[in-house]
């Protein structure tokens, strides 16, 4: 079964697999510059190939954050049509149900967000991208401040090199006027 999830996500075009691969050090960048090579980059990969689910899903979350950045809804809705195709060609990744949930949270689409991101959930149960996008759902979509810490401690007792993490569950201490944890967390 794993060698089978593998190949549904790889492509056997050399060249969409280096833009692919490209286009995510660019999107792991997250500057202005590098968020435009990395859609370049990316669609070139889904032009190479049509069928390769990972660089539509990877498309999507370029699209997402740079809608973020810039608050540009269209970009996000761009998003969410790139992430429903990658789901499309393989429904059983996690990480692409959860940059769909990301792009409904840009939207304000906070019930969607948290009923995608529980989809994430379900396939992998220990993503800590998830938890912290369905935190964040929680916290400042719905106002959910204690369900967010919920979501946030999970991630921070699972992964000492989350930084952010750290900080967004200090945010959410501070919310709730516990100074003491908030300023360990930070």
């Amino acid at each position: 079964a794993a060698i089978n999830e593998i190949e549904r996500h790889e492509t056997t075009s050399v060249d969409a697999y280096e833009c692919y691969s490209r286009g995510l050090m660019n999107l792991r960048n997250a500057s202005r510059e590098s968020l435009d090579r990395a859609i370049f980059l990316l669609q070139k990969a889904t032009e190479y190939d049509p069928n390769y689910a990972a660089a539509w899903a990877a498309l999507g979350a370029a699209y997402d954050l740079k809608a973020s950045f810039l608050s540009l809804k269209e970009l996000a809705w761009k998003a969410i049509e790139f992430e429903k195709k990658s789901i499309e060609l393989n429904p059983d990744v996690s990480r692409t149900w959860d940059w769909l949930a990301g792009a409904y949270l840009t939207l304000g689409m906070y019930d969607d967000a948290i009923e995608t991101v529980q989809r994430a959930l379900e396939l992998d149960p220990n993503s800590s991208n998830a938890r912290q996008t369905l935190a964040r759902a929680y916290w400042y979509g719905k106002g959910m401040i204690d369900e967010g810490i919920v979501e946030m401690e999970k991630v921070v007792s699972s992964r000492t090199d989350g930084g952010y993490a750290f900080l967004q569950l200090g945010l959410l201490y501070t919310l709730k006027g516990d100074y003491v944890r908030a300023e360990a967390m930070c």
